[in-house]
């Protein structure tokens, strides 16, 4: 007897979806789903077969196929007529039916717990009509074929019944406007052509506040994208090519102030930069490969410079000079990978101190200075802890831009 014919294969769809922002690569799988279970058709001990055709097989125990078939010319069984399959267990497997070899009319499928999850219609051996299918995960997948291809509305639920994909498909691809909802409750619409996304696309948060928007071109984003807060606030804006950050881009805190702006390659900082921190300095210098490199300056928020110097890898690393908001220095060393370390110089209210640092702390003799640049004192520190015994009280700290705050992150 000829073999039965397999389980229509499942049908799955991809969906890549980024969210606004980090763009962590937001890329998500849509299980294949369909509607609630129906309860499974009683199963036959025998079929009613067409003219021409006989019963061969058997239901369990003794089988696991119940078909209607006849014999061709060349001895071969053709199904004609209704067929079942059982699954191991005994549980329906399949119920479907058969014209002269070939699929017809509405087919389900079970899963070995008795579970409807696929309900397909055929004509001449090609789906064509209503479909539904149930995915391992729970998820429902719903639309229909024609000619062996999906044409027409297609919607896609979770697991727990909330719609994830809701359009249309055209010659058996993705074509007119789509609908998505993310699993953060978001939701994205726009465009697709052939499969790709095209065009403007519109995400949403679930409160239907503007998330984020710019162009597709072929599954890649495209031209300016502007990202916004749950409050609405603007925080990003500037282009991509090719899927990726390119071109002058300006970021946003959420009280709406500028937090940097500069250029970006290949989704790396690049160039010219500017960041501006909260309490209103800022930093300029340049990035190389989204590393701060090079010659870096602090500002105050009057403008005044308040600190300048080297940056290797992001962090400051050489000769550095500080200076307070009156333009006066206020200190000069070294740091070494973003902490000072060797002789320093800093100036106070009164004059002048003059010491060591070793990771960002104060080592060993350090001494004090008046105005007139005459020493009157001296002091030790261990771990930048002044010892006890010294020559003169406390050992002042410099005026304000000794130790400029660290340059900002990228927002």
């Amino acid at each position: 007897m000829r073999a039965a014919v397999s389980a229509v294969a499942t049908i799955a769809f991809a969906f890549v979806v980024a969210p606004p922002a980090a763009w962590p690569d937001w890329s998500a799988a849509l299980g294949v789903a369909s509607g609630a279970a129906r309860a499974a058709i009683p199963t036959a001990t025998t079929l009613r077969c067409p003219e021409g055709a006989s019963l061969v097989g058997a239901p369990p125990p003794k089988g696991r196929q119940l078909a209607c078939a006849f014999l061709d010319a060349g001895g071969k069984y053709i199904f004609d007529g209704p067929i079942q399959e059982w699954h191991p267990n005994g549980h329906l497997k399949l119920a479907g039916t058969f014209e002269a070899g070939l699929r017809t009319g509405e087919w389900l499928e079970y899963d070995e717990a008795g579970v409807l999850v696929i309900e397909s219609n055929f004509k001449r051996g090609k789906l064509d009509g209503p479909y539904a299918m149930v995915g391992a995960d729970g998820e429902r997948l719903e639309g229909s074929f024609k000619n062996d291809q999906r044409e027409g509305l297609w919607r896609a639920y979770s697991r727990a019944g909330q719609r994830t994909a809701e359009g249309t498909y055209r010659a058996n691809r993705k074509s007119g406007r789509w609908t998505l909802w993310l699993d953060d409750g978001s939701t994205a619409r726009g465009e697709y052509v052939a499969d790709a996304r095209r065009g403007h696309w519109v995400f949403s948060w679930p409160d239907g506040q503007l998330r984020a928007e710019g162009a597709f071109d072929g599954e890649r984003r495209s031209g300016v994208w502007s990202d916004y807060d749950e409050r609405g606030v603007l925080r990003a804006r500037g282009p991509y090519a090719g899927g990726v950050r390119a071109g002058a881009w300006i970021f946003f805190a959420a009280t709406g102030a500028k937090e940097a702006s500069g250029t970006m390659r290949g989704d790396r900082r690049e160039g010219a930069w500017v960041d501006w921190q909260a309490d209103g300095t800022r930093w300029e210098g340049a990035y190389r490969a989204d590393q701060r490199e090079g010659l870096w300056t602090a500002f105050h928020p009057n403008g005044k410079p308040s600190a300048q110097g080297p940056m290797v890898l992001g962090k400051m690393h050489g000769a550095w000079k500080l200076t307070g908001p009156d333009g006066k220095v206020t200190a000069k060393g070294a740091y070494e990978q973003g902490e000072r370390s060797g002789a320093w110089v800093e100036w106070t209210a009164t004059g002048r101190v003059e010491g060591s640092y070793d990771r960002d702390q104060r080592e060993g003799l350090w001494t004090v200075y008046d105005a007139t640049g005459k020493p009157t004192g001296h002091a030790m520190f261990e771990h930048g802890t002044q010892l006890p015994g010294a020559a003169v009280g406390a050992v002042p700290r410099a005026t304000a831009g000794a130790t400029p705050a660290a340059p900002p992150t990228q927002p």
